[in-house]
């Protein structure tokens, strides 16, 4: 039953994605905003991109489900799906510069990189290695690869999976700096800043490593 469900949801997003020449995602007016992101016209908020919702995270499901859904679930064409999403991803982001893609990953953009990383190995194609390169945060990623912590004040939630993905492109491509700033990340957040019950931010956010009172102050409420 959930298979024959699973391919009930895949025969609707493939009419879809077949509309939309390989897109597939679910923001208003999406195709204008990709075409905008496509020219170079980036405006990128914490979350948003384009005056539109968080963009990137939006697609970012639909590319780990596809993944999923092959991988886990044995879909065949849920494959070919996230090929041609991934071929519609690659030629939007041709144009752009390592730094304007920088740009767009100010906007919450959940793990792209990993499943990029993934697109490489299950197709052996090392362009999605390369994007999933790109797509990697600098601006979390150097501190880190330098050994140090500068998490305090960011969305806790939204930086474990860019760590996620940066350790998998690193086993991919034998970067060693990546590799250990993947180690310093979980070392620092499991060891210098979380707690016995697992927390490790206050409302979603890393507080400092050395006061753990807005965690108290949470828990015990006003």
């Amino acid at each position: 039953a959930l298979s024959q469900r699973l391919d009930y949801m895949l025969d609707a997003l493939q009419q879809a994605q077949h509309k939309n020449k390989g897109y597939l995602s679910g923001i208003p007016n999406g195709q204008a905003m990709w075409q905008e992101i496509a020219s170079g016209e980036i405006r990128a908020d914490l979350f948003s991109l384009n005056e539109r919702w968080v963009p990137l995270y939006n697609i970012d499901k639909i590319f780990h489900g596809l993944r999923d859904a092959y991988e886990i679930a044995g879909k065949e064409r849920a494959k070919t799906m996230l090929l041609a999403l991934g071929e519609w991803m690659l030629g939007i982001t041709a144009p752009l510069s390592d730094e304007q893609v920088q740009t767009m990953l100010y906007s919450e953009h959940g793990g792209l990189n990993d499943v990029f990383a993934d697109m490489a190995r299950i197709s052996g194609d090392e362009r999605y290695l390369r994007l999933a390169e790109r797509f990697t945060h600098n601006r979390i990623i150097d501190p880190l690869a330098r050994q140090k912590d500068e998490l305090t004040g960011l969305h806790a939630n939204t930086q474990i999976p860019k760590i996620i993905g940066a350790l998998k492109v690193a086993q991919q491509n034998n970067d060693e700096a990546w590799q250990r700033a993947a180690a310093f990340f979980w070392q620092t957040v499991t060891q210098q800043r979380s707690v016995s019950i697992g927390g490790n931010s206050v409302r979603e956010h890393f507080h400092g490593s050395d006061d753990f009172s807005p965690m108290i102050e949470d828990i015990e409420g006003p």
